[in-house]
């Protein structure tokens, strides 16, 4: 009898796919331009502000992004 393979497909986090598009756009834009509120950069990925917050501090411990304040990232 063959044996079942048990295995949990794995899938980036909307956090991960939307650092990926966040990170797109901060390369379009001039170094140390303003990106954007919050609330314009949530339209703009198509994600709610706390999947932004998430996405922008992922890009943040990779070095991307600084953080100025909780409604501002810069590159």
């Amino acid at each position: 009898m063959a044996q079942q393979k048990n295995y949990v497909e794995l899938r980036p986090s909307g956090a991960r796919l939307a650092a990926d598009r966040l990170r797109e756009h901060i390369l379009s834009v001039p170094e140390g331009a303003h990106l954007g509120s919050e609330e314009d950069l949530a339209k703009l990925l198509g994600v709610g502000r706390h999947t932004l917050r998430q996405s922008a501090r992922l890009l943040e411990q990779h070095g991307v992004t600084v953080m100025e304040e909780p409604s501002q990232l810069q590159q």
